[in-house]
């Protein structure tokens, strides 16, 4: 996929979530991206409410933030966190349908794209890696 094609598919994935009740995830992705990574408002509660939002993070990271703003080194140093954090326990992922990456995993595809620092696009990389291992070798709560 081209690269104008995936900023395109960026922000119609932000216009399609509105429609799905995304609201709440949304804001809840405003209020973690200014909280510093790794600091004391991660404990707790917000850890717990990350753990439970899959790819609800990434839905709400797309309609917050823009292409170009995510491409940002001090962006990117919040969103890769909270990606990673959202898929490290699928099991506690509340709604199904956040179960899947599906969203996850273009926008991390569109950071690979589009950055040009070779260490940050290895750090994309690893957590694109993460998230496939996360979903791909742990079996659904629905599942016996």
């Amino acid at each position: 996929m081209n690269k104008p094609a995936l900023a395109l598919l960026l922000s119609l994935i932000g216009i399609a979530a509105y429609g799905q009740g995304c609201d709440q995830s949304t804001t809840n992705v405003k209020i973690w991206l200014q909280m510093p990574p790794g600091s004391t408002e991660w404990a707790g509660i917000v850890e717990k409410q990350i753990d439970r939002s899959g790819d609800a993070v990434a839905i709400g990271i797309a309609r917050t933030l823009t292409p170009k703003e995510m491409l940002e080194p001090n962006w990117l140093d919040r969103i890769l966190p909270l990606i990673r954090h959202s898929f490290r326990n699928p099991d506690f992922i509340v709604v199904k349908e956040d179960r899947e990456p599906r969203v996850t995993l273009v926008l991390l595809s569109y950071l690979k794209a589009e950055i040009t620092d070779e260490n940050e696009r290895k750090r994309v990389v690893d957590t694109q890696q993460f998230i496939l291992q996360q979903t791909r070798t742990k079996p659904s709560r629905s599942e016996p």
